[in-house]
């Protein structure tokens, strides 16, 4: 009969394997994934053996799923699985009935030999067929009796010769098996009335057999009846339990020995835990060895000593760690062995080395794997006599693959440990190892924990900065919009106001809304002022190139569409990395570049270059230097001392004088120095040196950056002299009605759309005059109606409103054909200026 075996695996792989392996083995195998599959199973197709998985997905549990099989199949044998052992799942499966336990990863080989040895005993103990000629069958082999008395008690059958050894003419016509029963209290005429009275019975009773030997056998009564339903007498089976009882007693024992092992296990893990919290609360390392060392005599029955020696470096000898302890311990040569004054007499590895401890020093590698060390000294304390073969056992300390010490240990024989005690101790050896690399890095950490401590209040500075930057760039367009139409509402209502008082009031909001812009400008100003860049090794050659590319538009196409040409050099040396920001660093190239392209506006020579920064000596260069060369003007000396200075420039009507004070701020929170060279009509040259990378990478606070313009005072005006057709694009209602009635009063034609689509519209259909489009706009803004306006109206001039700032890049107001910008908030003096500055230059057609 081919046994049939159900595995209860949520894990496929596991699950597969094992299918693979039974049925190679000859079993018929049935699976299931979770609790609900495999009771489906066992009540549908009750299997004979089951593979279970303590953990399962769902609201069943391994331990659920014994105690319904318990219930519903008793007969089904179990063998339980877990990755997660613990003393108390463990114990509760053995109880409910399971076999014996697998922890994963398991031993192939030891599984199936637990399958083989259940699968034996689900076979004995098969409950044999209940017809009688069956019985008569079975009857015939060693284990199973069979037997009929009348209603007095006498023996009308006997089918028990194989089972007792008597054979049916000893026993046929007597009335007792009294002589047989070892079982104390047994009476045949009592079991015959409580068969009687309650149809059938099962007992178990202690028997010997005819040559001697005991048995205990399970019997099974049963009431007999004729055709009339009348009792005639009694039948019955006896099973040899022997083996079962055996292999329960054995169950029994190897469950108590599997206690003992958990509360080993139990006592090692919480010697670990304790070790472990002592290596999380930072103790000192000498207190640290002392504990793990205390667990390791507390965990090991018979360890009489334990010392350790930590090696200072990988590729340095053993050194002894001098740590005190209370119990019989060598700590690094400090022996302690309570009243035995030989231990300090003979100085045990405090006198200097012993040969166990040359052994150690002297062997190239260190050994991975614990080895027995004879010891003179252990010998010499040794009474048995068997000093000579006296020794310790030596553990490596183990840490990611570096022996960084040994954990060595002796038992009260001196002699070797037995495989158990020795894998506890390897145990402990781990845990040693662990912590005291964690307890060497944490003293490492503690060298930068101060410098942690005072960068983290600039750091938490820098971070306020920023978030104050970001909120504030994203209302001031917002802002500025609200000032506009707060000063342009009180300019309008001051011209037409002949209230002297009501006139201070409306200056005084006019006096306010100022303030408010200037207050917009400086939070601007303010919040792009600092910022701590986050250092990483910056490979320098590959971020010039990453610059010289973001620059092309600059150096090539801009400058061949005024056909002159840029001629560019790469003198880019193979360098160590630095210590860098890629982004600023390409900000601070980017700068250089543009600064270099601007000084040659009829063309020249551009040279890039990366070498280490000239030193002394011929050790490895610690700086790395950056060079940015050009061919053009030059500058003065008085020029030079300013050139780093915020907002100072030499472009007259381009740049704002910052991208230089940017680059010197970015070099100097790297920890570099920036220098320029530069001699008139010759050129100029930026060296940059920069750090080498390394471990340690420094992070200094930024310098200031500058912000937008202030606002204008306003001022009166006059009528317009060229009243003209306006067209006013904003999507703020209120501004544009403000922006018309202004531009009424000075004798102009105006026109109002909040969309740039509608604005196009009109410019197809009305010869205007000038536009006056807002920047910030959904869908359609300001530079697309300025380009949309230059390909309808090519001779329109197009003044720009922006509540951006100074973040306009003048490139793009010249490449879109605006004429004028004018940054919000504004007065309408400056709008009146503006507009009729444009006007002059592109006067009203006076026929339309």
């Amino acid at each position: 009969m081919t046994e049939r075996i159900l595995i209860v695996e949520d894990d496929p792989a596991t699950r597969e394997g094992l299918t693979m392996l039974l049925e190679t083995l000859g079993y018929s195998v049935a699976t299931a994934a979770d609790g609900l599959a495999a009771l489906a199973t066992l009540k549908a197709e009750p299997p004979d053996v089951m593979l279970l998985d303590l953990i399962l997905p769902g609201d069943i549990s391994g331990i659920q799923i014994l105690q319904t099989a318990r219930q519903v199949v008793p007969q089904v044998g179990a063998i339980v699985m877990t990755g997660y052992p613990s003393a108390e799942t463990t114990v509760e499966a053995l109880r409910l009935g399971a076999f014996d336990y697998l922890t994963k990863p398991f031993d192939l080989g030891r599984m199936s030999g637990l399958l083989t040895q259940l699968v034996t005993r689900q076979r004995q103990a098969r409950p044999a067929t209940e017809t009688l000629g069956q019985l008569e069958t079975i009857s015939r082999c060693n284990r199973i009796g069979i037997y009929s008395v009348d209603l007095t008690g006498t023996f009308t059958y006997w089918g028990c010769s194989g089972l007792l050894g008597y054979l049916a003419e000893e026993v046929t016509g007597r009335a007792s098996l009294a002589a047989l029963v070892l079982t104390p209290g047994f009476d045949m005429a009592m079991e015959l009335e409580a068969c009687r009275r309650a149809g059938s019975t099962l007992r178990e009773y202690r028997v010997r057999r005819k040559d001697g030997a005991v048995l205990t056998v399970r019997t099974k009564l049963v009431s007999l009846f004729d055709p009339e339903h009348r009792p005639i007498g009694y039948a019955a089976y006896l099973l040899d339990v022997s083996e079962e009882q055996r292999l329960r007693a054995a169950q029994q024992e190897q469950l108590l020995e599997m206690e003992n092992r958990l509360r080993e296990q139990t006592q090692l893990a919480d010697a670990v835990r304790i070790f472990g919290e002592a290596t999380r609360n930072g103790v000192r390392l000498p207190d640290l060895i002392s504990v793990g060392l205390a667990a390791v005599l507390g965990s090991v029955v018979g360890t009489r000593f334990a010392w350790c020696f930590l090696r200072t470096g990988l590729d340095e000898g053993l050194r002894p760690v001098p740590v005190e302890d209370e119990r019989q311990v060598f700590l690094g040569g400090a022996a302690h062995a309570g009243d035995d004054p030989r231990v300090s007499a003979v100085g045990l590895c405090d006198a200097g080395p012993c040969d166990c401890v040359r052994k150690l020093a002297g062997l190239q590698v260190l050994p991975l794997q614990p080895i027995m060390v004879p010891c003179r000294r252990l010998a010499a304390l040794d009474e048995s006599g068997a000093g000579a073969s006296a020794g310790h056992l030596s553990i490596p300390l183990v840490f990611r693959g570096d022996v960084i010490g040994i954990l060595n240990v002796a038992n009260e024989r001196y002699g070797a440990f037995t495989s158990e005690d020795a894998s506890r101790l390897a145990v402990l050896a781990d845990a040693l190892a662990a912590g005291i690399a964690a307890t060497r890095l944490a003293v490492q950490a503690e060298t930068r924990t101060q410098h942690l401590r005072e960068t983290q209040g600039r750091t938490d500075r820098t971070e306020r900065l920023r978030a104050v930057g970001e909120l504030a760039s994203g209302v001031a367009h917002d802002f500025n919009n609200l000032l506009t139409a707060i000063l342009g509402s009180a300019e309008l209502l001051s011209r037409t106001e002949e209230d002297p008082h009501r006139r201070e009031e409306l200056q005084t909001i006019r006096r306010a809304a100022r303030d408010g812009a200037e207050m917009v400008r400086r939070i601007l100003e303010y919040t792009r002022a600092r910022r701590e860049p986050h250092l990483v090794a910056v490979d320098l050659p590959k971020v010039v190139r990453e610059a010289l590319e973001l620059t092309r538009g600059r150096w090539k196409n801009a400058v061949q569409a005024r056909g002159v040409t840029i001629e560019i050099h790469l003198e880019l040396q193979s360098v160590p990395q630095v210590a860098g920001n890629p982004s600023e660093l390409r900000e601070m190239l980017t700068n250089l570049i543009l600064n270099a392209v601007d000084a040659m506006p009829h063309g020249g020579h551009l040279t890039l270059g990366t070498h280490p920064a000239p030193s002394q000596s011929e050790d490895p260069p610690e700086w790395i230097e950056v060079t940015v060369a050009d061919t053009g003007a030059g500058m003065a000396p008085e020029i030079l001392d300013r050139i780093f200075d915020p907002f100072f420039s030499t472009k007259e009507g381009s740049g704002v004088g910052l991208g230089l004070a940017v680059a010197h701020g970015i070099v100097e929170r790297h920890q570099g120095e920036i220098a320029v060279r530069s001699v008139p009509e010759e050129g100029t040259t930026f060296a940059v040196r920069l750090p080498a990378a390394s471990d340690d990478l420094a992070q200094l606070p930024a310098e200031a950056s500058g912000g937008p313009d202030p606002v204008g005072e306003a001022v009166a005006f006059q009528p317009s002299a060229h009243a003209a057709r306006i067209l006013v694009v904003d999507d703020e209602p209120k501004l544009a009605q403000l922006l018309r009635s202004f531009l009424e009063l000075q004798g102009h034609r105006v026109w109002t759309v909040t969309e740039g689509a509608a604005a196009v519209a009109l410019l197809a259909d009305h010869p205007f005059d000038l536009l006056l489009t807002d920047l910030g706009m959904p869908e359609m803004n300001g530079w697309d109606v300025a380009r949309e306006a230059r390909r309808v109206r090519p001779r329109l001039p197009v003044i720009m409103v922006s509540g951006w700032g100074a973040q306009i890049d003048p490139q793009q107001v010249a490449e879109t054909g605006v004429a004028e910008v004018i940054q919000k908030p504004y007065t309408f003096e400056t709008i009146h200026q503006v507009i009729e500055s444009v006007l002059r230059q592109h006067p009203p057609d006076a026929s339309a």
